[in-house]
């Protein structure tokens, strides 16, 4: 059950990727209570994943959710 909820997420790197947008917007709230950059840097974080899993030519689909 473990091995089919990791390859449904992913992976390691699918959750990775998906974790990574979140914990920049909550460190950059908290750090600053700016509603914009912390969407902007959550947003950047997130095209700068599916940017390199296109250049990559890997599948997108774990980026994009």
């Amino acid at each position: 059950m473990r091995a089919q909820l990791s390859k449904a997420l992913g992976g390691k790197r699918g959750m990775l990727e998906g974790a990574i947008p979140t914990l920049g917007f909550t460190v950059t709230w908290i750090s600053s209570h700016d509603l914009r950059l912390s969407l902007v840097i959550s947003g950047a974080l997130a095209v700068t994943a599916f940017i390199v899993r296109v250049v990559q030519r890997s599948s997108v689909q774990f980026v994009s959710s």
